[in-house]
């Protein structure tokens, strides 16, 4: 019953730290508005769920619960943020507060289907959740 809430609060109230505040409601709002925002380039920091794909990339996800094979395919690209490399001691699903610089790259699958559009470039950890 307080999950939800627990897991919307962890959302909507970042750990304000060394860089600009990034949420992943942020990115939701600007892909509608305007994917290229004024935070590319910029040294940021952000709160999520560590993930590794199928294919062996780290990724920051919105949400908890995703299996392995799915993440990265099946959310929307604002729900995910691609990292440049793997997150020594991070577990599937872990909780994870992270700085970089914030990159807008599209990226596409042999389709042309947008597969990738946010990625933090040399991933920091901040803190790990105790979980």
């Amino acid at each position: 019953m307080f999950k939800p809430i627990i897991f919307l609060l962890f959302l909507i109230t970042p750990t304000v730290i060394k860089g600009e505040v990034l949420t992943f409601e942020i990115l939701h709002r600007h892909t509608c508005e305007n994917p290229y925002f004024e935070g590319d380039g910029k040294e940021i920091h952000i709160r999520g769920f560590y993930y590794e794909t199928e294919e062996g990339r780290a990724v920051l996800a919105s949400r908890p619960g995703i299996r392995s094979c799915c993440v990265g395919k099946k959310d929307p690209v604002h729900t995910y943020l691609f990292l440049e490399k793997k997150i020594v001691g991070c577990r599937a699903s872990q909780v994870v507060e992270l700085t970089g610089v914030f990159k807008v790259s599209s990226q596409k699958d042999a389709q042309g289907n947008l597969v990738a559009l946010y990625h933090l470039l040399n991933p920091q950890i901040c803190t790990l959740s105790a979980l």
